[in-house]
């Protein structure tokens, strides 16, 4: 029997302007605010890492097509509502959501399965941002 094993891997829309406009450490302020946002809407049991610059993977068990997609869609909208201060400004970004789920998406291991989920974040992003892209099924 194989058991469901879905993942996320999305990252901060246009981040380098964040750091360019406010600074560094202000862009460590939006990174701690997207990972603990992610959090808040993820499930008991799942597992978030920083997987590089402003990326993240978040690992979800048992996870099928349907709630991968469900949480990758409530991440980005909890994401573009919320924003940290700064001053009298509030920072307001955006995210794109690469999601897959095996089985409904074949993967001879979990390097090939983060690689479906890494490009279905570039299609996100090539789609104009700030939206969900699910990898294809079989």
């Amino acid at each position: 029997m194989k058991v469901p094993l879905g993942l996320m891997m999305f990252d901060l829309d246009h981040f380098k302007n964040v750091n360019d406009v406010y600074g560094h450490l202000t862009g460590d302020r939006v990174l701690l605010r997207l990972a603990n946002v992610a959090k808040s809407v993820m499930r008991e049991g799942d597992i978030l890492v920083r997987y590089g610059g402003e990326e993240f993977l978040a690992i979800l068990p048992g996870a099928s097509r349907k709630d991968v997609s469900e949480i990758a869609d409530r991440l980005r909208r909890k994401i573009a509502e919320s924003g940290v201060p700064h001053g009298e400004d509030v920072i307001k970004v955006t995210v794109s959501v690469g999601g897959v789920s095996y089985p409904e998406k074949d993967a001879e291991n979990e390097i090939e399965l983060v690689d479906h989920a890494d490009k279905a974040l570039y299609a996100a992003k090539d789609s104009g941002r700030n939206c969900v892209v699910m990898a294809g099924v079989n």
